[in-house]
């Protein structure tokens, strides 16, 4: 029997192969959509799950409480230095370890020199407690050499050749610190909340960077520190005491205004705020949103084929009634129909996973976050398939089988089916209102994305990012910058870099002007009436040159005069708007000759810049103060002829190879850098763009679907209405007045859920655009130019179809 329904099945569905054909198309589109959807949340869900100790693990992270500090900003992953090792001693049952990312290292060997982006250092327990596998070495001590390094695999073959020649090799970092491989693990999975491909030891540390890590207790730049809790410990307990722990080491302005917990690290991807890496971590909001997304492009691929079902019954009334008159009952017909919506579904099903396939290299290239997940050994993803089949296949065949099956016998071999008393019209209607609906509320909130995206990378910034160009300063020493012979170097580099018609000026710095890589601290202001009150601010370290590369304006006072001076007793600032507002200034000209304590250090501001963006737009504008002080330049800003970049990129390569021949040269423009600021809203803009795309797609097959119907219920009407005098525009404009009624109507419904959706996600920015009116009338526009076209090919056709041939069983 039920090889006999896939046999009727399948000669129908090669009969009717447009109809076929639209309806695999639609539905594999849909599935294959909800596939990419499943898979990118099924990776986060994957997150660390080949760490043994995952459901023991957690981050130790903080919340700053202060008012003055923004909820973005006061939330933080990053943990004193000084934490690990006191943690570790009073509390033994307990197991912690510490590291620090390092955004780029520059590695020396064999006259080769490499630069390294994802690079750590980490104490000895580190392996022991984020066991990554191993493919030679010991986890146990690998790390625990002062001057130990452990590889990916993937850069031990770079340096070596192979894994085995990498054991023992010295390497040296910024050919300055030799360290000894120690051991070479697997290829870090895209799935790791962590992403590095060198692991040093802390022991290295204070060589590197120059400072006790044991004494910096309120020193958190780019730390995490991780804690290993026994089975049943409850959290609770060891959070309970961080407060008594900080009173016996920190000072009160950390103990009053940071409440240090513990955050386990399998919700660390669903934690952006207490996330390293913002495309490593979602929101659960943004991931329920998307799981709707794809639940809902999977219902109106399902409206699809119910639309078209039910379009072809008036030419399939005749084989229904003649089956129930040779005696098939309904339930015969409901498994026919039944049937060929499974084969139907079945061969979407291939063509979507072969679409899936296709599709995953180019949406990877544009994911923080690649897609690693391999579907053809990942139960999950079958069980998902599973589950949307059968949902696709009850949606889909459902109200087709019994519409059809219902029909009467007598009015089905007459091809008398008056669907109207049915109301299955009226709910077609509905259902192509509900598909358009989604497509537009999906391209308002694109257009939307698109909107803001423009405007992050096309807002005045207060400074001008156009033609910078960002290199490291060259460092062979912790102490470089009192070094004579390192000053030496810098002064002869600045030299060449005048020297260079390409290049119209330049300054040394910590960071560039916009950054949030910036350092903060606490200020006080002394002579103030109220001395004790700690303030929040940003510091940059620069000299006079900074604030002409950037062209930021100076409202106040003077710029940097002197040279820097070690002995110095208060040093020189400037300040922004932002830091004198703080304060209670609203006057730049009374800040001047103001003396704030910053850390400690007396200062005194001798300049007031106009308030220019420190972070990207997600934060609002914070106070900063400008140090001209030595030991922090980490970076040259270089105004170049933009004209002649190419040529100004060779020149300083020639010169670093002349100058510095053990260091890695490495460039970057400043507007790129400000323009990977926003790679999680380019991405999330992306993913909405292709979802839009086939929306829109899915929803114009679901109205040829309904026009299909509408034709063939109208046939008859056309041609009567032709035959007395009935124009082909007239009949055009007959089937667009009703379908421009649908697409307004869905767009009425649509608009209010997108606005509150949109509303939503912008309340994540401090600087964000207005919503106007612009952006829903190109909305409508353009989905009723998009129903229009649909329409039109299926309201022509059947317009021009010969009144005689229509009539003649009449």
């Amino acid at each position: 029997m039920w090889k006999n329904y896939f046999k009727i099945a399948s000669r129908n569905l090669s009969r009717n192969r447009a109809y076929t054909f639209i309806n695999i198309f639609g539905l594999s589109l849909g599935l294959a959509s909800a596939m990419l959807i499943f898979l990118f949340i099924l990776q986060y869900f994957s997150f660390d799950d080949f760490l043994s100790k995952r459901e023991q693990l957690h981050r130790i992270v903080f919340k700053d409480n202060r008012p003055e500090i923004s909820e973005s900003q006061s939330k933080s992953p990053h943990v004193p230095y000084a934490f690990a090792p006191a943690l570790r001693l009073e509390y033994p049952t307990l197991k912690f370890t510490q590291i620090r990312y390092q955004e780029g290292l520059g590695i020396n060997f064999g006259g080769r020199k490499f630069m390294e982006d994802e690079t750590i250092f980490a104490d000895e327990y580190f392996f022991q407690l984020l066991d990554y596998p191993f493919l030679i070495g010991d986890p146990e001590t690998a790390l625990k050499a002062p001057d130990a390094i452990v590889l990916e695999e993937s850069i031990a073959k770079k340096y070596f050749g192979t894994v085995e020649n990498a054991i023992d090799k010295v390497i040296k970092i910024d050919n300055r610190v030799p360290v000894r491989v120690t051991g070479v693990i697997q290829d870090v999975p895209a799935h790791s909340h962590l992403d590095f491909q060198i692991v040093i030891s802390f022991g290295s540390f204070e060589e590197y960077f120059g400072f006790d890590i044991e004494k910096a207790w309120n020193w958190t730049s780019n730390g995490l520190t991780y804690v290993w809790l026994p089975e049943n410990y409850p959290q609770e307990n060891l959070e309970s005491q961080f407060k008594d722990f900080q009173k016996r080491h920190q000072n009160e302005k950390w103990i009053n205004n940071r409440d240090f917990h513990l955050l386990a690290l399998s919700k660390v991807p669903f934690n952006p705020d207490y996330s390293v890496n913002r495309g490593k971590a979602v929101s659960p909001d943004f991931l329920w949103g998307l799981t709707l997304v794809g639940l809902v492009i999977l219902l109106v691929a399902s409206i699809n084929y119910i639309n078209l079902s039910t379009a072809q019954s008036v030419k399939r009334s005749k084989e229904i009634g003649l089956k129930k008159v040779m005696g098939s009952s309904r339930r015969d017909i409901i498994f026919q129909f039944f049937g060929e919506t499974l084969i139907l579904i079945l061969i979407s099903s291939l063509l979507a996973i072969a679409l899936l396939e296709a599709s995953i290299p180019f949406v990877n290239k544009v994911l923080s976050n690649p897609i690693e997940i391999n579907i053809w050994t990942n139960g999950y993803f079958w069980l998902g398939l599973l589950l949307m089949i059968f949902g696709v296949c009850l949606a889909s065949g459902f109200y087709p089988a019994m519409v059809l099956s219902g029909l009467k016998p007598i009015a089905a071999l007459k091809n008398k089916i008056n669907t109207h008393q049915k109301g299955t019209l009226y709910l077609r209607r509905t259902l192509v209102i509900f598909q358009f609906g989604i497509a537009q509320a999906l391209i308002i909130i694109t257009i939307v994305m698109m909107s803001q995206m423009n405007y992050f990378l096309n807002k005045d910034l207060g400074l001008n990012e156009e033609a910078v160009l960002l290199i490291d300063i060259p460092s062979d020493s912790t102490d470089m910058y009192y070094d004579s012979n390192h000053q030496q170097d810098l002064t002869e580099l600045r030299n060449r870099l005048n020297e260079n018609p390409n290049i119209l000026s330049h300054a040394v710095m910590m960071n560039p002007a916009i950054s949030n890589s910036y350092y903060t601290t606490y200020y006080q202001m002394p002579n103030s009436s109220q001395p004790d009150a700690d303030y929040s601010l940003d510091i940059q370290y620069a000299d006079s040159n900074f604030i002409n590369i950037f062209e930021l304006e100076l409202i106040a006072g003077e710029n940097f005069s002197k040279l820097y001076r070690k002995d110095t007793l208060r040093r020189p600032i400037l300040v922004n708007e932002s830091f004198i507002q703080t304060i209670g200034i609203q006057n730049p000209d009374e800040a001047i000759g103001l003396m704030p304590e910053i850390d400690g250090t007396p200062t005194t501001i001798i300049g007031v810049l106009k308030n220019y963006h420190i972070h990207s737009l997600h934060e609002e504008i914070a106070p900063i103060a400008i140090l001209n002080r030595p030991l922090q330049w980490r970076q040259i800003a270089i105004k170049i002829n933009i004209e002649e970049s190419k040529a100004v990129i060779s020149d300083l390569e020639k010169l670093w190879q002349e100058r510095f021949p053990n260091l890695f040269f490495e460039c970057d423009f400043l507007d790129e850098r400000i323009t990977r600021l926003y790679e999680e809203e380019s991405q999330m803009q992306y993913i909405f763009q292709i979802f839009a795309i086939v929306a829109i797609v899915i929803s114009c097959l679901g109205l040829y679907g309904l026009v299909s119907f509408i034709a063939s219920q109208k046939i008859k009407e056309i041609g009567i209405r032709k035959v007395l005098g009935a124009t082909v525009t007239q009949i055009l404009f007959l089937f667009s007045k009703e379908f421009t009624r649908l697409v307004i109507i869905a767009f009425v419904l649509a608009t209010p859920v997108s606005y509150f959706l949109i509303q939503k996600w912008l309340e994540d920015f401090a600087y964000k655009i207005n919503i106007g009116l612009g952006i829903f009338i190109l909305t409508i526009v353009g989905s009723l130019l998009i129903a229009w076209l649909t329409v039109g090919y299926i309201s022509l056709r059947a317009a021009r179809l010969n009144p005689v041939e229509v009539l003649k069983d009449e």
